[in-house]
């Protein structure tokens, strides 16, 4: 049991800032590497900035626009879970959220290439950035590791090798292998919090905090049937026909970002399927650098390579054989994805790549229009801000699996979401963003969806 008092916490100091200033901002790029992969150097993403937020704006929920107490909130929340996961006790832990808010009110205002940081950080990123000035606020360096999903990650440790090795005995259409790694993204949300979605959750998901006083045998059984139950749910957008257009083309190479830890399980056996069945597919894994949260890191993946190594077989042997399967160790260092803030590495990945696909909310509100690369993302509506840009109702848990072309935007004007509402026959009223996804989608002039399979950005050679 560590004991941490107010009398132990560092101050930050606008020197801290500067010194360390990459760190704070989860930043892996060196240079403007990105711009070989971006669709415009002007580009932006279709989000709102801590600055933004600061404003109290009326496209955000009442509940959450006093900029001040929603900030000391994800902070105490953070701390609430280090002390669970870590073992740790805070003494006076009010006074401890405060210093941690005024360090934080000072990176925030710190001004870097003439605008303060609060006018650079967006929403998606900035749970991962005030993980950052908690832990420096704690301990006065980033050297410090701590979790804050713990129990959420050890339920998760137990029963998914069973889970994998039931689910590949079920002999599914490789469609089904695809569906249960996006359906899983809502796996645990009651362990997970809505932090980590950056966004209220609209929808319970499946429970896993029940499990953790089971047998593992019993809690996979149980979640099994809980996920398996779900491989129905509604699909209103889900190109899956277009998907395998593309990759029936020879000399594809796929670069797959993965988010949550138990999707990451899903994901690996579709991959293992996929590459099995065409070997004209060479596919990189990029996990996060290390551990954030609920997300996969580097060593995670190993570490479920070998939990599930008989079911994982074609990629154990392509990754050993160095052929057509590959881990990146050089990802975000956050659990969102910014693309002005890339690693070299993963540039040069995107760069010589056909298709990207980027797993979970988070990453695909911030990465949609920014690439020059056809891209999939997917992922289950259970929040409110997906409820906003996507045009669907949460509490159905539809299933997304779309693409966009080179600089295509899945939807635009989330800031303007309060000008525009929808209510369901049962009275329920969403916002919605001035252009949805499934405006874009189904009634959209100009729809994506029309592009030929034959992009010239996939290489017949």
């Amino acid at each position: 049991m560590v004991l941490i008092l107010p009398s132990d916490m560092t101050s930050l100091s606008e020197e801290d800032v500067m010194l360390n200033i990459r760190e704070f901002l989860c930043n892996d790029s060196d240079d403007k590497s990105y711009l070989r992969i971006i669709s415009s150097p002007a580009f932006e993403p279709e989000s709102f900035t801590i600055g933004d937020r600061e404003k109290e704006p009326l496209f955000l929920n009442e509940s959450e626009r006093k900029f001040q107490t929603w900030c000391e909130n994800l902070i105490k929340d953070q701390l609430l879970r280090m002390a669970e996961s870590e073992n740790l006790v805070f003494n006076d832990i009010q006074d401890i959220i405060i210093i941690i808010w005024r360090n934080a009110e000072r990176l925030l205002n710190y001004e870097h290439k003439g605008n303060k940081l609060k006018n650079c950080i967006w929403n998606q990123e900035f749970i991962d950035i005030i993980d950052k000035v908690i832990i420096f606020s704690l301990f006065g360096n980033f050297e410090t590791k701590y979790a804050t999903h713990k129990k959420f990650r050890d339920i998760s440790r137990k029963i998914m090798p069973i889970i994998i090795k039931r689910v590949s005995e079920d002999r599914l259409e490789l469609k089904d292998y695809l569906k249960l790694s996006i359906i899983s993204g809502i796996s645990g949300l009651d362990l997970k919090g809505s932090n980590a979605a950056s966004s209220f959750i609209s929808h319970g998901g499946i429970p896993m905090a029940l499990y953790y006083n089971m047998e593992p045998v019993e809690a996979a059984e149980r979640y099994y049937h809980d996920l398996t139950s779900r491989l129905n749910s509604p699909t209103p957008i889900f190109e899956w026909d277009y998907f395998l257009e593309q990759i029936k083309m020879s000399n594809i190479k796929l670069v797959w970002s993965t988010d949550d830890y138990i999707e990451t399980f899903f994901d690996l056996l579709f991959i293992n399927y996929l590459l099995k069945k065409y070997n004209n597919i060479s596919i990189t894994v990029i996990p996060k650098r290390e551990t954030y949260g609920n997300d996969t890191s580097y060593s995670d993946i190993l570490e479920m390579l070998k939990l599930c190594e008989n079911e994982y077989d074609v990629i154990q042997k392509l990754l050993k054989d160095g052929k057509r399967f590959n881990i990146n160790r050089c990802g975000p260092s956050m659990g969102a994805v910014n693309i002005k803030k890339l690693s070299n590495e993963v540039v040069d990945l995107i760069d010589q790549s056909n298709l990207v696909v980027i797993k979970g909310c988070r990453a695909h509100e911030m990465v949609q229009g920014s690439l020059n690369k056809i891209s999939y993302s997917m992922y289950v509506v259970a929040r409110e801000f997906s409820e906003s840009v996507t045009g669907y109702d949460a509490r159905e848990m539809p299933l997304l699996f779309f693409h966009l072309p080179p600089g295509g935007y899945a939807f635009k004007g989330f800031k303007n979401r309060n000008l525009r509402e929808e209510v369901f026959k049962d009275g329920k009223k969403i916002f919605l963003s001035e252009v949805t996804l499934k405006d874009n989608f189904i009634t959209g002039p100009n729809s994506y969806t029309r592009d030929e399979p034959n992009n010239p950005k996939i290489s017949k050679n």
